[in-house]
């Protein structure tokens, strides 16, 4: 992952955003690179928590860091929707082990995204937005909302 914002919420959340933000990343890259080496993923799901995996490991399967692969990318998106999902779940029940982090009351939002080629990949999770700036054909910034806040009052978050 290129870019996240994370924010911490509650007691803990300053340490819950850290952590977030010191393994999430690496966390999505290697379930990715799981699901395009044909494994499920679940690999590390039974490993030691917030391994100490370095993002050139992590950045693809062929070595180079730019991403790319045979698959269409239409699956392409598919594997990195399952990465993130997978990562997000791995995220969560590591954190909810951790002693030291009351998650009852803490957590953090969390804003990925990624460049792969001409695509731009986004993962989100909680109340905060993605906007991507570009240029109105005035030659004029605009803004176009690439994410949907999750809050508990939005009918669609709440079922």
């Amino acid at each position: 992952m290129e870019d996240g914002v994370f924010d911490g919420h509650g007691r803990c959340g300053q340490l819950v955003s850290k952590l977030a933000r010191d393994h999430l990343p690496f966390m999505i890259l290697s379930q990715r690179n799981a699901l395009l080496l044909g494994s499920d993923g679940d690999g590390d799901r039974d490993g030691p928590a917030f391994s100490d995996a370095s993002p050139t490991a992590l950045s693809s399967t062929d070595g180079s860091r730019s991403g790319r692969s045979s698959l269409a990318p239409a699956q392409m998106l598919e594997v990195w929707r399952e990465a993130c999902a997978n990562a997000f779940e791995t995220m969560d029940r590591e954190l909810g082990v951790q002693a030291r982090v009351d998650c009852d009351f803490s957590g953090t939002m969390s804003v990925c995204a990624t460049k792969q080629g001409e695509d731009l990949i986004v993962a989100n999770l909680g109340d905060s937005r993605a906007v991507l700036a570009t240029v109105s054909e005035t030659c004029y910034l605009k803004a176009v909302q690439l994410t949907i806040d999750q809050k508990p009052n939005v009918p669609r978050e709440s079922s």
